[in-house]
């Protein structure tokens, strides 16, 4: 079952043999495939919702079933040839592991646009371990900062007056944790930034109060046909 490939974020539904159903969306596979990591887990029979990522072992795992998530409004979508682009897009990066011209002018190409993409892996425990990755990325190239072998000498360099600075804005996914390790673990305050995951969540509360009041005045239009 672990010999299955996933891909980063899709939703997988785990059966123990404890008779245990998780939902959860894919995070990572350990190198001798004994364990998988999941995040935005829900267990199934509890109803209960977990943070941050999980880990569940080959030996305690009975079966893994890939789940569809929901159809995506039309407005949502993106056409394959966006898909095509981002996948591309993805396999193009510059790997920067030490401060020389090529991590300086990946910090001068940042800082030309008025947005870039803020991304990282291993940073989830926010304040509870040091960041190995920062990712940055603008509409055409991806750069990977490896932070455990710069260590500080890469915020000195530029990235902490980067990601402290208003511009650019940086666009993240549920900035809270990254944030957390910035600061507490390399003395990064994050600056200037568009949280997706906020947006979302606000759009979400925007259309629910919407309903709410479409529901109050379509009670009060019956108290008033009725009175």
């Amino acid at each position: 079952m672990m010999n299955n490939l996933f891909m980063k974020g899709e939703l997988l539904q785990v059966h123990t043999k404890n008779s245990e159903v998780i939902e959860g969306r894919f995070y990572a596979i350990n190198s001798d495939k004994s364990r998988i990591s999941l995040y935005d887990i829900k267990e199934e029979l509890q109803g209960i919702k977990l943070d941050g990522v999980c880990h569940y072992y080959n030996t305690e795992i009975q079966n893994i079933v890939k789940l569809k998530d929901k159809e995506l409004p039309k407005h949502l979508k993106i056409s394959q040839k966006e898909c095509e682009d981002i996948i591309k897009l993805s396999k193009k990066f510059i790997f920067i592991n030490q401060i020389d011209n090529n991590f300086h002018d990946a910090l001068d190409d940042l800082n030309h646009y008025s947005y870039v993409g803020l991304s990282t892996d291993g940073a989830d425990m926010g304040r509870k371990c040091k960041m190995p990755f920062l990712v940055m990325s603008t509409p055409q190239q991806i750069y990977i900062f490896d932070i455990q072998v710069m260590q500080y000498h890469a915020f000195d360099a530029g990235l902490k007056q980067l990601l402290e600075s208003e511009t650019p804005k940086k666009i993240v996914h549920n900035c809270r944790k990254i944030s957390d390790c910035l600061f507490h673990k390399h003395n990064v305050k994050l600056n200037s930034v568009f949280d997706t995951q906020v947006k979302v969540q606000t759009i979400f509360l925007c259309y629910n109060l919407m309903k709410l009041y479409l529901y109050k005045s379509i009670i009060a239009g019956c108290r008033l046909d009725y009175s």
